[in-house]
Protein backbone atom coordinates (compact mmCIF):
# COMPACT_ATOMS: atom_id res chain seq x y z
CA UNK A 1 0.00 0.00 0.00
CA UNK A 2 1.27 3.22 -0.89
CA UNK A 3 0.88 6.38 1.13
CA UNK A 4 1.92 9.89 -0.13
CA UNK A 5 0.15 13.56 -0.75
CA UNK A 6 2.44 13.57 -3.69
CA UNK A 7 0.63 12.44 -6.83
CA UNK A 8 3.69 12.18 -8.58
CA UNK A 9 5.78 10.16 -6.22
CA UNK A 10 2.99 7.38 -5.48
CA UNK A 11 2.86 7.30 -9.75
CA UNK A 12 6.75 7.18 -9.91
CA UNK A 13 6.97 4.38 -7.31
CA UNK A 14 3.80 2.75 -9.13
CA UNK A 15 6.30 3.01 -12.56
CA UNK A 16 8.93 1.39 -10.41
CA UNK A 17 7.20 -1.25 -9.51
CA UNK A 18 4.62 -1.84 -12.31
CA UNK A 19 7.05 -4.72 -14.42
CA UNK A 20 8.17 -6.71 -11.12
CA UNK A 21 4.95 -9.46 -11.17
CA UNK A 22 6.34 -10.06 -7.09
CA UNK A 23 4.80 -6.50 -6.10
CA UNK A 24 1.48 -5.54 -6.61
CA UNK A 25 -0.18 -2.07 -5.49
CA UNK A 26 -3.26 -3.40 -3.50
CA UNK A 27 -4.33 0.50 -2.58
CA UNK A 28 -2.20 4.23 -2.70
CA UNK A 29 -3.89 7.27 -1.23
CA UNK A 30 -2.78 10.78 -0.35
CA UNK A 31 -3.22 11.08 3.90
CA UNK A 32 -3.32 9.02 7.04
CA UNK A 33 -6.81 8.76 7.79
CA UNK A 34 -7.61 7.37 4.31
CA UNK A 35 -4.64 4.88 4.76
CA UNK A 36 -5.58 3.74 8.34
CA UNK A 37 -9.79 3.01 6.64
CA UNK A 38 -7.58 1.68 3.44
CA UNK A 39 -5.63 -0.67 5.65
CA UNK A 40 -8.36 -2.97 7.35
CA UNK A 41 -9.80 -3.94 3.74
CA UNK A 42 -6.29 -4.25 1.84
CA UNK A 43 -4.39 -5.80 4.40
CA UNK A 44 -1.31 -5.09 2.66
CA UNK A 45 2.18 -6.86 3.32
CA UNK A 46 4.19 -4.13 3.29
CA UNK A 47 2.81 -0.28 3.91
CA UNK A 48 5.33 2.62 1.89
CA UNK A 49 4.53 5.48 3.88
CA UNK A 50 5.30 9.50 3.44
CA UNK A 51 6.55 10.95 6.94
CA UNK A 52 5.49 14.69 6.36
CA UNK A 53 1.72 14.42 5.00
CA UNK A 54 -1.36 17.26 5.98
CA UNK A 55 -3.66 15.88 8.73
CA UNK A 56 -2.21 13.06 10.17
CA UNK A 57 1.45 12.95 10.44
CA UNK A 58 3.25 9.55 8.80
CA UNK A 59 4.51 8.87 12.44
CA UNK A 60 0.73 9.23 13.95
CA UNK A 61 -0.38 7.02 11.02
CA UNK A 62 2.11 3.96 11.75
CA UNK A 63 0.92 4.25 15.10
CA UNK A 64 -2.62 3.82 13.98
CA UNK A 65 -1.99 1.13 11.36
CA UNK A 66 0.36 -0.75 14.40
CA UNK A 67 -3.01 0.02 16.98
CA UNK A 68 -5.44 -1.94 14.07
CA UNK A 69 -2.77 -4.60 13.26
CA UNK A 70 0.38 -4.96 15.56
CA UNK A 71 1.80 -6.97 12.63
CA UNK A 72 1.74 -4.14 10.29
CA UNK A 73 4.74 -3.98 7.89
CA UNK A 74 5.45 -0.10 7.49
CA UNK A 75 8.33 1.24 5.77
CA UNK A 76 8.90 5.26 6.19
CA UNK A 77 9.78 7.29 3.17
CA UNK A 78 10.76 10.92 3.18
CA UNK A 79 13.14 13.24 1.07
CA UNK A 80 14.49 14.23 4.88
CA UNK A 81 16.48 11.69 6.31
CA UNK A 82 17.66 13.57 10.03
CA UNK A 83 18.27 11.38 12.70
CA UNK A 84 15.78 13.02 14.69
CA UNK A 85 12.67 11.78 12.34
CA UNK A 86 14.44 8.46 11.90
CA UNK A 87 14.30 8.10 15.76
CA UNK A 88 10.84 9.48 16.03
CA UNK A 89 9.95 7.35 13.08
CA UNK A 90 11.50 3.24 14.06
CA UNK A 91 9.85 4.51 17.95
CA UNK A 92 6.62 4.67 16.25
CA UNK A 93 7.22 0.83 15.68
CA UNK A 94 8.13 1.35 11.32
CA UNK A 95 10.10 -1.54 10.40
CA UNK A 96 12.36 0.93 8.23
CA UNK A 97 13.02 4.61 6.78
CA UNK A 98 14.26 4.93 3.28
CA UNK A 99 15.07 8.36 1.43
CA UNK A 100 12.93 9.13 -1.53
CA UNK A 101 15.73 8.95 -3.95
CA UNK A 102 16.27 5.44 -3.03
CA UNK A 103 17.07 3.80 -6.01
CA UNK A 104 15.07 1.44 -8.05
CA UNK A 105 16.95 -2.18 -6.59
CA UNK A 106 17.55 -0.41 -2.78
CA UNK A 107 13.56 -0.02 -2.95
CA UNK A 108 12.90 -3.24 -3.87
CA UNK A 109 15.27 -5.10 -1.58
CA UNK A 110 13.90 -3.28 1.19
CA UNK A 111 10.18 -4.32 0.53
CA UNK A 112 11.16 -8.05 0.21
CA UNK A 113 12.91 -7.69 3.20
CA UNK A 114 10.06 -6.04 5.28
CA UNK A 115 7.58 -8.74 3.95
CA UNK A 116 9.50 -11.41 5.17
CA UNK A 117 9.55 -9.68 8.48
CA UNK A 118 13.09 -8.15 8.38
CA UNK A 119 13.51 -4.73 9.95
CA UNK A 120 15.47 -2.15 8.06
CA UNK A 121 17.38 0.72 10.24
CA UNK A 122 19.01 2.16 6.87
CA UNK A 123 18.62 1.81 3.51
CA UNK A 124 19.97 -1.38 2.27
CA UNK A 125 22.94 -1.30 -0.19
CA UNK A 126 24.66 1.52 1.21
CA UNK A 127 27.03 2.05 4.38
CA UNK A 128 25.42 4.44 6.20
CA UNK A 129 21.96 6.69 5.53
CA UNK A 130 22.14 9.84 3.76
CA UNK A 131 21.91 12.61 5.74
CA UNK A 132 19.27 15.18 6.15
CA UNK A 133 20.99 18.85 6.72
CA UNK A 134 23.37 19.96 9.29
CA UNK A 135 22.39 22.64 12.26
CA UNK A 136 24.37 24.86 10.40
CA UNK A 137 22.68 23.94 7.25
CA UNK A 138 19.20 24.23 8.87
CA UNK A 139 20.33 27.72 9.98
CA UNK A 140 20.68 28.85 6.26
CA UNK A 141 17.99 27.47 5.05
CA UNK A 142 16.00 29.43 7.96
CA UNK A 143 17.29 32.77 7.85
CA UNK A 144 17.62 35.18 10.63
CA UNK A 145 13.92 35.82 11.24
CA UNK A 146 12.78 32.59 10.72
CA UNK A 147 15.16 31.78 13.32
CA UNK A 148 14.01 33.95 15.61
CA UNK A 149 10.29 32.66 15.20
CA UNK A 150 11.59 29.10 15.94
CA UNK A 151 12.80 30.23 18.94
CA UNK A 152 9.69 31.80 20.12
CA UNK A 153 7.95 28.79 19.08
CA UNK A 154 10.21 26.74 21.46
CA UNK A 155 9.02 28.96 24.00
CA UNK A 156 5.32 28.33 22.95
CA UNK A 157 4.56 31.79 22.09
CA UNK A 158 1.21 31.85 19.43
CA UNK A 159 1.19 33.25 16.31
CA UNK A 160 -0.11 37.03 17.59
CA UNK A 161 2.11 36.85 20.26
CA UNK A 162 5.65 36.03 17.97
CA UNK A 163 4.06 39.09 15.84
CA UNK A 164 3.91 41.14 18.62
CA UNK A 165 6.96 40.60 20.03
CA UNK A 166 8.92 41.00 16.69
CA UNK A 167 6.93 43.58 15.22
CA UNK A 168 5.08 41.62 12.15
CA UNK A 169 1.77 41.08 11.26
CA UNK A 170 -0.02 38.32 12.26
CA UNK A 171 -0.25 36.88 8.46
CA UNK A 172 3.64 37.48 8.07
CA UNK A 173 3.81 35.49 11.56
CA UNK A 174 1.42 32.73 10.04
CA UNK A 175 3.78 33.04 6.58
CA UNK A 176 6.98 32.22 8.31
CA UNK A 177 5.85 29.58 10.63
CA UNK A 178 4.14 27.42 7.89
CA UNK A 179 7.70 27.94 6.25
CA UNK A 180 9.38 26.65 8.97
CA UNK A 181 7.15 23.54 8.80
CA UNK A 182 8.01 23.03 5.22
CA UNK A 183 11.48 23.25 5.79
CA UNK A 184 11.88 21.60 8.69
CA UNK A 185 10.07 18.77 6.94
CA UNK A 186 7.42 17.93 9.77
CA UNK A 187 3.77 18.19 10.39
CA UNK A 188 3.01 20.58 13.21
CA UNK A 189 4.66 23.02 15.53
CA UNK A 190 5.24 20.18 18.10
CA UNK A 191 7.80 18.02 16.01
CA UNK A 192 9.30 21.53 14.95
CA UNK A 193 10.02 22.42 18.32
CA UNK A 194 11.00 19.14 19.23
CA UNK A 195 13.71 18.96 16.33
CA UNK A 196 14.85 22.42 16.91
CA UNK A 197 15.67 21.51 20.59
CA UNK A 198 17.07 18.25 20.42
CA UNK A 199 19.19 19.37 17.11
CA UNK A 200 20.69 22.57 19.24
CA UNK A 201 18.77 24.49 16.06
CA UNK A 202 17.70 26.46 19.05
CA UNK A 203 17.88 25.86 22.57
CA UNK A 204 15.02 26.13 24.78
CA UNK A 205 16.11 28.73 26.44
CA UNK A 206 16.72 31.30 22.86
CA UNK A 207 14.32 34.04 22.94
CA UNK A 208 14.24 36.96 21.39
Amino acid sequence: MLVDDHLVVRRGIEHVLADDPEFEIVAEMGDGAAAVAAYRDARPDVVLLDVRMPGLSGIDTARALLAEDPGARIIALSSFTTEDLIDAMMAAGVRGYLPKEVSETALKEALHGVARGESLARPPGSAAAPRGPETGDLAQILGTQQLKVLALMVKGLTNPEIAALLSITRPTARYHVSAILKKLDVSNRAEAVALAVRSGLVRDEDGF
